[in-house]
Order: C-alpha cells, then structure tokens, then sequence
C-alpha cells in the first residue's frame, strides 16, 4: 500500500473522504493531509516493533596486510626516540596514550645483500639523511589510547619511509601500522586492530542471527571469535577471512515531509507486512482526530481498535520472535 491510498483508507474511516457523493477536495483536507505523513510514520515505526522487517547487512571480514608484520604490541616510550621503518609505505596507523611528537620522514634507501637497510625498531638509519613529510603534535589531553591514521605521500617512489615516535615525556603506543597499498581517503586507511570493526545500518532495530561464509574453508562455518562492543557496532576477529551476514530487523524508512505539496511523497510504499498496514489505518484515524475536541470519543474508540489490531498481529510475522539469537557480549 501506498501513502497515497493509506491516505485515502484513513479518510474513509473518519467520514472524511467524501460528503454528499462527492470526494473532498485537497481544501477541505488540508489540515488533515499536513499532518498525514508524520502521523503515519510514527505508527508504520510503532507497529514494526511487532511486525518485523527483515533486513540484511553483508560485510568482508578480511584485513590488508601490515608490511610491519602482526604488530600488535604496546610499547613504552621513556627517553629514547623509538622508530618502525618500511619501503615504499603509502600508509600508517598507530594508537597512543599520551603527549608526544611524531614524525613521518622518507629516505633514498639502500640495499645490503639480499635485504634492505632500515628495518627495525631502534635507531638504524640516523646517519642517513632523512625529509620530513608530516609531524604530528600530540596534545597533553590525550590521555587514553587514541588512533592516528594517515595517507602517506612519498616525493618519488623507492623511498624508505619510518615512523619517529619522540617526545620530552613517557607515553605508551600500540598497534602500528605501515601499508604499501593505496588508500582512496585518510578515513578509509585501514585501522590496524585484533578486531574489524564493523557498523550496523542506521535502519538496525534488533538483532536476529550472524552467519558467516568462509573464503578458505578454514573455519568451516562454526567461527564465534566475534562480539558485540555496543548494540550496532560488530566487532570480528581479524584472522577470519569471509562474509559475514548479518540478519536484523529493521526500523522503517522515515516517511518523508513537504509541506509546500503534501502529496509530494504519496507514491512512497509502506515497509511492514500488509496486514500491519490494515491496523495502521486505525491509529492513524485516532491520531489524526486527537486535537479535535468533539471527536475525542471516536478518536480514543480508533486508538482502542489500533491496540487490538496491533496485539493480534503478534506472532504471525515471518520472523518469530522464538529464533534462535546469536549475540555474544564482552565487556
């Protein structure tokens, strides 16, 4: 159904929609079709608590690789400057816990045998001559673990790249990250973590079931290694390697508003179950009649017929709410 034909249904039910045989024009309803949109979309939401609408959100789980390797220590930093280095990086990502400075600097590298001078933690490479690309102040409020992550832009390829991490004070640092692989934006350089973060739609009401679909059969779909950090952000271990498929029920599309033209958005079609959409009429007509006071009666009888359209209605939808719900919590 439509909000169009809603409209019309809602009419019908309040002795609206036509007076001695002729349809009402767009004047004689006008207060009522300015208010219409916003009635109904607070009763399509109200009823989709209990008539679900199936949704589904697929993510990859699959993390690019660290040229630092799986780097997930934490590190002190006391009185010495401390250093992480790697070719050609277009990328990093660290967290840190306190005020510090932190240079992002490039360098001609050069080859020994078989490997490549610079990698390691401490101190090789200062008798080179290095070219700043980016210092980072971190303040004295950051006193927590924060992340910075950033694009790396080289001068000419063939660079080797380092991250100084420096500072007059001792702090902490963990997960850092060098990548060879192009970001589009600073906001999409991956976050180097144990856990991939991921975010449910802005429509997720509730969560129904996650199942996972594995790209190396390594897991053979029993993997559980997830949790939940709050009721929208799903949070995946890293060495999984697959689709992962959220299943959830979903909050309804707001029903748009133009109240230049109120009929703007009538071909706009609901999102419950269509015998959901035969209650809604009723708590809408009750709704709609609230504000009149010689009405009162007949609005508080169409709210009463809502009510028990709505309590019939529990238990009939295609998603019982007897599933199974897989939804591991860690503090």
């Amino acid at each position: 159904m439509t909000i169009g034909e809603l409209f019309k249904r809602a009419m019908i039910c309040i002795d609206e929609y036509s007076a001695n045989g002729a349809i009402r024009t767009a004047e004689e309803n006008a207060d009522y079709r300015l208010r219409f949109n916003r009635v109904a979309d607070m009763i399509q939401k109200d009823i989709a608590t209990i008539i679900k609408i199936n949704k589904s959100k697929k993510f990859i789980n699959y993390q690019i690789k660290n040229d630092l390797n799986d780097n997930f220590n934490i590190y002190q930093h006391l009185n010495e400057s401390m250093y992480f280095y790697c070719i050609d990086s277009l990328a990093y990502y660290f967290e840190i816990d306190g005020e510090a400075t932190i240079y992002i600097d490039e360098t001609d590298y050069v080859a020994y045998g078989d490997g490549l001078y610079g990698y390691g933690l401490y101190g090789y490479g200062d008798d080179l001559s290095w070219t700043n690309l980016e210092t980072i102040a971190i303040p004295s409020t950051i006193n927590e673990f924060t992340a910075y992550k950033k694009k790396i832009t080289p001068t000419n390829p063939n660079k080797l790249n380092r991250i100084k991490f420096a500072g007059s004070y001792p702090y902490n640092f963990k997960n850092v990250a060098m990548y060879k692989t192009a970001f589009k934006s600073d906001l999409l350089v991956q976050d180097w973590t144990q856990y991939i973060k991921h975010t449910m739609p802005t429509n997720f009401m509730k969560l129904e079931k996650v199942n996972f679909t594995d790209i190396d059969d390594s897991y053979n779909n029993r993997f559980d290694d997830y949790y939940w950090e709050n009721p929208t952000t799903l949070l995946v271990h890293r060495d999984y390697k697959g689709m992962v498929d959220v299943k959830y029920w979903a909050v309804p599309t707001t029903i748009l508003v133009d109240d230049t033209n109120p009929t703007l958005y009538d071909s706009t079609e609901l999102e419950v179950l269509e015998n959901a959409q035969e209650a809604m009429v009723y708590g809408i007509a009750g709704n709609l009649l609230l504000t009149e006071t010689n009405k009162r009666g007949l609005a508080t009888q169409f709210i009463n017929q809502y009510e028990v359209a709505k309590s019939s209605l529990i238990g009939i939808d295609t998603v019982r709410e007897s599933l199974k719900v897989k939804s591991m919590w860690r503090d």
